[in-house]
């Protein structure tokens, strides 16, 4: 509805990081698992093969097996 898109794919080694999300994404893992915490929320743990969505806000990113993922992010 008149909004903008960007879509591709990401790759991150293992590893911990806070990342700031600046717009609402809609995630597929290709391969991979990761373990996003946003604060006061239950921590999400994402694996190869499943779909996540991610609101814009700030998260930390626990990758604890290589993430191959494809993103849909919405402005």
């Amino acid at each position: 509805s008149g909004g903008r898109y960007a879509c591709g794919i990401w790759h991150c080694t293992p590893g911990t990081f806070r990342w700031r999300f600046p717009v609402d994404e809609f995630v597929y893992f290709v391969s991979g698992e990761a373990r996003v915490t946003y604060p006061g929320k239950p921590t999400a743990v994402i694996r190869r093969g499943e779909a996540a969505y991610f609101p814009r806000g700030r998260s930390v990113w626990k990758v604890t097996r290589t993430v191959r993922k494809v993103f849909v992010g919405r402005f």
